[in-house]
């Protein structure tokens, strides 16, 4: 059998922690490690993570002495891709809730795969006690399945929870030398993914998502994105939200450009330029010779709008 390792990092994860790893236990595929890198909680997190490596040898605390700090969720499970070596990775939340079939069968798509990939599948949001809640981005999840790499680059419709992906993965991300740019663990390797390899989403809803006060979720309709344009806070968000994603395709282009086809180099090369995207002809002529496109032709109307008439802000 292949090893799993399910990669969890927590942060005063006490109140939904348990729930999440007796999710784990229980899956019908039971040859997986689950490696928790703990990011500095104040709260009885670290006990808790403790008490399971007595009872469960599959659990792994990777925490020492010297990299007990706060990094941030991108960075924690960054660390963590480092230091774990398995055939098959997923991402893991401390506070949702996975199906007891979840990587039995995303581990069935994933083993006819010859080439880098990614599988992700489709989630249920839930309030604090798991019941049932309709919320859009239970729909958003998804939206972006049969999307290219450029188009990968302005919006990301996979949260980490719902991915698992190959080893071959693993080595492209090994690869990745510097983190300043990028936004999140999950949307690199997508990024990572899209470029070189194959994105499959299985529709199947197979984590419960919890939704609580602790939690942001960024995902709405249009009505949402309209209110988010009218308040000068939520436009300057989203302006910053734009020139973050121009700076993590920059990013993505200096740290692989040796391996990057033709097409997707031609693009990266256009709006990693500080110089050229000074001008706003030549920025309208990027977005519109490559047209990315985002979940929704709404969404892609606000980049391109945003795109084009805002000077490029580059780390």
């Amino acid at each position: 059998m292949k090893v799993v390792a399910v990669l969890m990092s927590t942060y005063n994860g006490s109140k939904f922690l348990k729930q999440q790893i007796e999710s784990i236990r229980n899956q019908t595929y039971s040859n997986w490690e689950l490696y928790i890198r703990d990011d500095d909680s104040t709260d009885n997190t670290l006990e808790i993570l403790k008490n399971y490596e007595l009872i469960d040898k599959r659990i792994h605390l990777v925490n020492t002495i010297d990299n007990n700090v706060n990094l941030g969720p991108k960075n924690s499970f960054f660390e963590l891709l480092q230091e774990t070596n398995a055939d098959y990775y997923f991402f893991c939340d401390q506070d949702d809730y996975w199906e007891k079939t979840k990587i039995k069968k995303m581990i069935d798509v994933l083993k006819c795969i010859k080439e880098p990939c990614i599988v992700y599948c489709g989630i249920k949001c839930v309030d604090q006690n798991l019941n049932p809640v309709n919320h859009p981005f239970e729909e958003s999840v998804g939206s972006m399945d049969g999307k290219s790499f450029i188009d990968r680059g302005i919006c990301n419709d996979m949260p980490g929870c719902t991915m698992a992906f190959n080893k071959k993965v693993h080595h492209l991300f090994m690869r990745t030398t510097s983190t300043h740019s990028i936004r999140m663990h999950d949307w690199w390797l997508t990024l990572i993914t899209a470029a070189f390899g194959k994105v499959i989403f299985l529709p199947e809803k197979l984590v419960k998502y919890r939704l609580h006060s602790n939690n942001t979720v960024g995902a709405g309709e249009k009505k949402a994105m309209i209110k988010k344009l009218t308040s000068f806070k939520r436009l300057k968000e989203r302006i910053a939200f734009i020139n973050s994603t121009v700076n993590q395709q920059r990013e993505f282009f200096l740290q692989y450009k040796e391996l990057i086809n033709n097409e997707d180099k031609n693009y990266l090369t256009a709006i990693s330029n500080p110089q050229k995207n000074r001008f706003l002809i030549f920025r309208a002529n990027t977005i519109f010779k490559y047209h990315p496109k985002s979940c929704n032709k709404f969404r892609t109307f606000v980049y391109y709008t945003l795109f084009i008439f805002l000077k490029r802000k580059f780390n």
